[in-house]
């Protein structure tokens, strides 16, 4: 279920399930489980595994400026240092 369309502009209908997480998370707040439309199981919207990676919630953010695509060991390694965690590559341009 897309939350925005090919424009980057909020699907208000899908949206609306998950900006009331979404929000107080930015924000450091406890955040809600939400239903799944799919199944109906809940879990916090950090919990959830997104569909290629539609969103990634986090406290690290890395930004590599002019360079090439970053090396798939790399990447594995960060990952290693950062004691495991799930990590997620956020590729594009500005």
């Amino acid at each position: 279920m897309p939350l925005v369309d090919e424009y980057w502009s909020p699907i208000e209908e899908a949206w609306d399930r998950f900006k009331e997480a979404v929000e107080p998370w930015a924000e450091g707040s406890t955040i809600e489980p939400v239903a799944c439309p799919s199944c109906g199981r809940t879990a916090p919207v950090h919990a959830w595994h997104w569909a290629n990676d539609y969103f990634a919630f986090g406290h690290l953010g890395f930004t590599f400026w002019n360079r090439s695509k970053l090396r798939p060991e790399f990447l594995v390694d960060l990952s290693r240092r950062l004691g495991g965690h799930r990590t997620v590559l956020l590729e594009g341009k500005l």
